[in-house]
């Protein structure tokens, strides 16, 4: 479905379910005198009652099984001392029952949680379809400062959004954690829109687990993403923090049985992911830190400047995609008919046993999509193949299938170990379409070539190959960083000058005549940024650039 399409939708939602708010009625819960209720559940029925009016439920003190249907506007806020406290000062425990059903089950309203944290009875195996946590069916949700844990569906087992009409807005504050599900041990969204613009946003240590049974699911161990024929499912995760350096959200420590560990994104769906770190994600199959599959989308980038601030704010280290591990290839990223596109940030440490350290892609009997990498301004470093001993899965960073796509720009990619000889960083097998442009390669010591097999060749262009020459306008030399031990792949005037300083111009990239350099970068890899590219000026190669696809922070070489 058209993006824009979904904001009709959303708007159509929003008037079925929000109501007139100026009858709107307070009423507190808690044990003391000052309160109305002693339970969730009776202010929630006299919230029905009240009709019209989005009403305020303030919550004090905890409370034990908790599985509360919510139809109607309000907004439910808990951590207040007790019943008198103006503000809140907490949160309040909402507990489940025996796993039966979610702790709280939205359905067709608009209501905003905050102050909370759900806790599910941690019951398995799982017996709720959708949300062991929380379930938003056809509903519009904001949540902000809360925790979601130990819930357990067999989607969702942190929270589900389902439905055509169904919204998740995530706002600060929000930790989803252990929780556990077939699919989305943390978040399941299934033909619905979740948006986090977020503040300290922390999904980690959630798992999703085969059905012992069938044999089915394990996928998404963070975050499981499902569109339909005819509908899609889309979720967008960006930091707007303005004022202080952005920390970015953090998809971490979660695992998945069959594949996805950070992130699953498959059927018409699509996961965009700004100042995000996906790290130390794991699973048994396939895609370690995220997994595409079927007609999904994926993408990670670090954003240019919006009013001057991004750029300044968020280091080259705020997107990344770093520390996975995928037992059979793809630590990083499994693309299997789909496309993924990661700009302006790192891929460090990712591992996998057998196939791609870092990137791997699958193929799908009849599909007509093929696969898409699009790498721009990213170093590529230190992501490892450990055994290799699988004969259809060969170590390689990047390991591919047939009639996949790979555009590299503007990329330093060093430092990768591979087990199996021969080794190489690219394993093709004929038809696969590769461009690499403005980039350092310096393959791993054991490889005899940077490609392994035959490929259909794109624009190849003003590249430092460690090796010979790579391409037109090559460039030799030997890249010297600032720090590798420590990430820091900007190249070094520091004693004897690096490669690949000031070598590349932007007449063959299809860059703008003239280079709109940031107000806030301090450009020192040319004297005159804004002088057009025809003009001779010159700039650095690898992922560091003060150019407008990459605007990495403070500069470039040292």
């Amino acid at each position: 479905m058209r993006y824009e399409s979904w904001f009709r939708h959303l708007a159509g939602a929003l008037a079925l379910i929000t109501c007139n708010s100026a009858h709107g009625v307070l009423f507190r819960v808690g044990a003391d005198a000052a309160c109305q209720y002693n339970s969730p559940a009776t202010a929630i029925a006299a919230a029905q009652a009240n009709g019209s009016g989005v009403d305020q439920i303030l919550l004090s003190g905890d409370f034990s099984g908790v599985a509360l249907i919510i139809d109607t506007p309000l907004e439910l806020r808990g951590g207040y001392a007790n019943c008198s406290a103006p503000n809140p000062t907490g949160r309040s425990q909402l507990t489940g029952t025996d796993g039966l059903s979610p702790v709280l089950d939205i359905v067709s309203a608009e209501v905003t949680l905050s102050g909370l944290h759900v806790q599910g009875a941690n019951s398995l195996p799982p017996r709720v379809l959708y949300g062991g946590g929380i379930a938003i069916t056809n509903a519009v949700t904001y949540l902000s400062d809360s925790e979601i844990s130990n819930a357990v569906a067999k989607l969702g087992g942190g929270i589900a959004v389902v439905g055509h009409n169904s919204v998740l807005v995530i706002y600060d504050d929000v930790e989803i954690h252990h929780n556990y599900a077939y699919e989305g041990g943390g978040i399941y969204v299934g033909e619905a829109l979740l948006r986090a613009s977020y503040k300290n946003l922390s999904i980690h240590h959630n798992s999703a687990e085969r059905n012992s049974q069938t044999l089915e699911g394990g996928h998404g161990g963070g975050i499981y993403v499902t569109g339909a024929s005819g509908w899609a499912a889309d979720v967008v995760i960006a930091s707007y923090e303005a004022l202080e350096p952005i920390v970015g959200a953090r998809i971490s420590d979660n695992y998945a049985r069959s594949g996805g560990g950070g992130i699953y994104v498959t059927t018409n769906a699509s996961a965009s992911t700004y100042e995000t770190a996906i790290e130390r994600n794991s699973t048994d199959g396939v895609g370690g830190g995220v997994m595409v599959y079927s007609d999904g989308n994926f993408s990670l980038a670090r954003r240019e400047s919006i009013a001057n601030i991004f750029v300044k704010n968020c280091t080259s280290t705020c997107a990344r995609i770093s520390d996975n591990f995928a037992q059979e290839g793809g630590g990083a990223v499994m693309t299997m008919v789909g496309a993924t596109s990661v700009r302006q940030a790192q891929v460090i440490g990712n591992s996998s046993n057998h196939g791609g350290s870092a990137f791997h892609f699958g193929s799908i009997a009849n599909a007509t999509r093929t696969n898409s990498l699009v790498l721009d301004g990213v170093v590529v470093a230190k992501n490892n193949c450990n055994v290799g001993t699988n004969a259809s899965r060969p170590c390689a960073v990047y390991s591919t299938v047939n009639s996949d796509s790979i555009e590299l720009r503007h990329v330093t990619q060093v430092n990768n170990r591979l087990a199996n000889t021969p080794v190489a960083d690219f394993r093709f097998n004929g038809n696969e379409h590769l461009s690499i442009v403005n980039s350092i390669l310096i393959p791993d010591a054991l490889s005899s070539n940077i490609i392994f097999g035959s490929y259909a060749a794109g624009p190849i262009d003003c590249n430092l190959y460690s090796r010979g020459t790579l391409g037109n306008r090559p460039i030799s030399g030997a890249a010297t960083f600032i720090n590798a031990a420590a990430n820091d792949y900007r190249l070094s005037t520091s004693g004897t000058l690096s490669a690949g300083i000031d070598t590349c111009d932007a007449s063959f990239l299809g860059e703008p005549d003239t280079w709109y350099s940031d107000p806030l970068l301090m450009s020192r890899g040319q004297n005159l940024p804004n002088v057009g590219a025809n003009s001779g000026t010159l700039h650095d190669v690898g992922a560091y650039e003060a150019m407008p696809s990459l605007p990495f922070g403070d500069g470039f070489e040292d």
